[in-house]
């Protein structure tokens, strides 16, 4: 893979001016699409203190009308939509996350789950470093679609990228049917390798936030595996 690092001395922005060393690394081969920064930052005594920071690209698939469009919404503005409009082709949102040592800066493309929309979003999976393939509990025929969205991402961003399977609209499904749906989906889940299974409900805010977490915990734990991090972290 042709990662091209560029790194430079400057000083950090703000209230207290500090010395700082940034390093940016980036694979030419996805568009020039920033995957990994840098940042160490030297204080005046001396002390470096080091400041990760990702952009990690994210793609949401899964059948019309699952939900997903829905799921994301209340993820990024915390706000339920009791109905949305469908997605036309693809759609882009952002969210940055901080945590103990890292800030991170997801991109996530929906793309829309209708069929005629299939030809153009191979070329939308380039890059990606995590997917997330969603079926509607309530229509369990849904989840036929999971195995061509894995296969996509697989082929287009990188087979081994972790993926998570999302059931939808728990809300809406029989309680005497969840158990069934889902062993079934947990089941189809660890047969195509995935990442994890998670039922959720936008409605009553079910395991939504707890699917990003886990998926981007994945994220960060094949990402320290890479090369461009090991050599940033000896800068």
């Amino acid at each position: 893979m042709p990662i091209v690092k560029i790194s430079w001395y400057g000083w950090f922005p703000g209230k207290h001016r500090a010395k700082v060393l940034y390093i940016i690394m980036f694979d030419i081969s996805l568009y020039n699409e920033f995957v990994y920064l840098h940042i160490s930052i030297i204080h005046k005594k001396g002390i470096p203190m080091t400041i990760q920071k990702f952009i990690f690209k994210i793609v949401v698939g899964g059948a019309g009308a699952v939900g997903k469009t829905t799921l994301l919404h209340l993820y990024l503005h915390n706000v339920f939509l009791p109905s949305s409009t469908m997605t036309i082709g693809i759609a882009f949102h952002s969210k940055e996350i901080v945590t103990d040592d890292s800030n991170v800066k997801l991109a996530i493309w929906d793309l829309g789950g209708q069929e005629r929309f299939r030809f153009m979003q191979p070329s939308y999976c380039q890059g990606a470093k995590a997917g997330i393939v969603f079926f509607d509990m309530s229509r369990f025929d849904t989840i036929s679609q999971v195995k061509d969205w894995v296969d996509m991402f697989r082929i287009n961003a990188h087979p081994g990228i972790p993926i998570i399977l999302g059931g939808t609209k728990l809300d809406l499904l029989p309680p005497d049917l969840i158990e069934t749906v889902n062993d079934r989906a947990q089941e189809i889940a660890e047969k195509l390798g995935l990442a994890g299974y998670f039922p959720t409900s936008s409605k009553t805010n079910i395991n939504v936030d707890e699917l990003f977490a886990t998926l981007l915990e994945s994220i960060l734990e094949r990402v320290k595996h890479e090369n461009f991090v090991t050599i940033a972290s000896h800068a």
